[in-house]
């Protein structure tokens, strides 16, 4: 149906009882996926319609897929203000869900709002993803947040990233990962450079190094190598 007025099209949709709404929403998502089934090219095409009429017709899991879908493609376009009503709706979703995990979601709209510049909603998310990491005892993804926090702070208050990068390090260590504990390295090693620890930044990129050689990662080493030069150079 098309309307003349889009108040026409809400008072139809006000004057129906729940149930009826989100029986419409259910066909809505049926059609859509049938559509992106037989075109699936086309797929990225429906995802927010889909995210959006999930939603509405109460389907927590399928909302919470399509909308960090959604979300996760609008960060791709540079469109974070659009990533951000995505997550935002994806995280809306998943607190339906039982033991749903929520750190991810919470990251990656801190990571949309500290793209805009906005450092206290980036802050208030990369703090909620910390929290909902620990609560879900992932180690992984309880450093990703203090990395997050660590990097966010550079453009504030030096000596706060150095915290927060110190505690990454810290906790790579106990997770007993050695290339997370490397990448954990080149971070800290970059911050004391900044910082005029040059001797200690070399120290610690060497350390860096030593783990990258001895699990073969040419990636990691090249990257360390990289930062080691400037170092050296500065």
């Amino acid at each position: 149906f098309a309307f003349r007025h889009a108040l026409t099209q809400q008072a139809i949709i006000a004057a129906l009882l729940l149930r009826e709404r989100q029986g419409l929403h259910r066909r809505l998502v049926e059609t859509l996926e049938q559509l992106a089934i037989s075109a699936a090219t086309q797929r990225e095409g429906y995802l927010e319609d889909l995210a959006f009429h999930t939603y509405e017709a109460g389907l927590w899991e399928s909302a919470a897929t399509y909308a960090q879908a959604a979300g996760e493609k609008a960060m791709r376009l540079y469109a974070q203000q659009a990533a951000i009503e995505h997550f935002t709706r994806a995280l809306a979703a998943k607190r339906h869900i039982a033991a749903a995990p929520l750190a991810q979601l919470y990251r990656a709209r801190g990571q949309a709002h500290e793209t805009l510049g906005d450092f206290g909603h980036a802050r208030d998310d990369y703090e909620c993803a910390l929290e909902a990491a620990r609560a879900a005892h992932d180690g992984h993804e309880e450093w990703e947040s203090m990395v997050a926090l660590g990097f966010l702070w550079t453009g504030h208050d030096y000596a706060q990233a150095g915290v927060w990068l110190r505690r990454a390090c810290a906790l790579a260590e106990t997770l007993a990962d050695p290339l997370l504990r490397a990448r954990s390295l080149n971070r800290l090693g970059n911050w004391l450079q900044n910082t005029g620890h040059m001797q200690e930044a070399i120290a610690t990129h060497q350390d860096a190094l030593r783990l990258f050689e001895a699990q073969a990662d040419g990636p990691g080493m090249a990257q360390t190598l990289g930062e080691l030069g400037m170092a050296h150079f500065f």
